[in-house]
C-alpha cells in the first residue's frame, strides 16, 4: 500500500510496518513488561531528555538522532492529542510514554527487557559512586552519559523542583528518556527513578563531591533501535526537504493503517 497522502516513495517502510503491526497484534506481546510499574505522574514538567555518542560518525549520529527525536515527538503529540483538555497532565503520565514506547505502531524501537531494582547508599556522591549511572541505566561504555545525568540532576536542583523535596518526607519521581549512541547500535532507556527524600540533602546531591544519602528505587526499560533503516529513512526525507519529520511519518502511519493509529491512541488515553 502507498503512501498517496505523500509526495515521499517511503514504500521501503511497508514490509516492516506490517511486521510491526503483527507483532503487536500477538495476544502474548508485553505480558512481562511490568507497566504496572510505572502508573503516576513525574515530578519534572517534562520527560527527561539524554544523548550520548560513543564511537558513531557524525553523520551517522545526525541521522539518527533526527528519526529517534521525530519519533519521540510522535509518541508525545498522539499522548496530547488522545487527552484533549488534559494536555499538561497526559505529559506527567509516566504511564502513557512507557506504552508509547511499548506499543508505537512504527518500525523503529525494538523492546529487549525491563529490570525493577534498588539503588541505596547512605553517603552518595557522584565522584565517589561512579558506577551507580551504568547500575542504574544499564548502559556501559558511553563516559559521556554519566555528565549529561549529572546536568540534568543539578538543572532540575537549580531550578526548584527537586529543591522542593531535601529532607522531606516525599517521594521525586524523575522520568527519563537516554539515548546511547555506539558505532554500530542504539539503545533508548526509558527510565522511572523514584528518590525517597527523607535523607537526601538536594545541595548536596547536586554538586558531584558532597555526599548524601541516596535512597532509590528505579525501573528500566530497554529498546534498541534499526540503524539502518533510519539512515535510509533520514536520507529520502532529507532528498525531499522534509521540515516537519514527525507530521510526515505520522501520514505515513494513517495511510497505511488508520485503526493501529487509532488504537496506540487509545492505548495513551490516561482514562483508560
Amino acid at each position: 500500500m502507498m503512501n498517496n497522502e505523500s509526495k515521499l516513495d517511503l514504500s521501503f517502510l511497508e514490509e516492516p510496518f506490517k511486521e510491526r503491526i503483527a507483532e503487536l497484534e500477538k495476544p502474548k506481546m508485553l505480558k512481562s513488561a511490568g507497566l504496572d510499574n510505572m502508573q503516576g505522574e513525574m515530578s519534572i514538567s517534562e520527560p527527561m531528555m539524554i544523548s550520548a555518542n560513543n564511537g558513531m560518525t557524525g553523520d551517522d549520529y545526525n541521522a539518527c538522532s533526527s528519526i529517534v527525536s521525530a519519533c519521540r515527538n510522535m509518541i508525545q503529540q498522539v499522548i496530547v492529542e488522545a487527552n484533549p483538555g488534559n494536555e499538561e497532565k497526559a505529559i506527567l503520565d509516566m504511564g502513557a510514554w512507557v506504552k508509547g514506547f511499548l506499543k508505537f505502531p512504527f518500525p523503529i524501537f525494538q523492546f529487549i527487557d525491563y529490570q525493577k531494582d534498588t539503588y541505596k547508599e547512605d553517603n552518595f556522591s557522584f565522584s565517589a559512586d561512579t558506577n551507580a549511572v551504568e547500575k542504574i541505566l544499564t548502559v556501559k561504555g558511553v563516559p559521556d552519559l554519566k555528565d549529561a545525568v549529572f546536568a540534568a540532576l543539578h538543572s532540575a536542583g537549580e531550578d526548584g523542583k527537586l529543591a522542593a523535596y531535601s529532607k522531606k518526607e516525599r517521594d521525586f519521581e524523575y522520568f527519563g528518556i537516554i539515548n546511547a549512541y555506539t558505532q554500530t547500535d542504539i539503545f533508548i532507556r526509558v527510565i522511572r527513578f523514584t528518590m525517597h527524600m527523607q535523607n537526601t540533602d538536594v545541595q548536596a546531591l547536586c554538586t558531584k563531591t558532597q555526599k548524601t544519602a541516596l535512597n532509590s528505587e528505579y525501573v528500566t526499560y530497554r529498546f534498541s533501535a534499526d540503524k539502518g533503516l533510519m539512515i535510509k529513512l533520514q536520507e529520502v526525507l532529507s532528498a525531499g526537504m522534509v521540515e516537519d519529520i514527525a507530521g510526515e511519518l505520522l501520514k505515513f502511519i494513517k495511510a497505511q493503517s488508520r485503526h493501529a493509529l487509532d488504537h496506540f491512541s487509545e492505548e495513551v488515553n490516561g482514562s483508560k
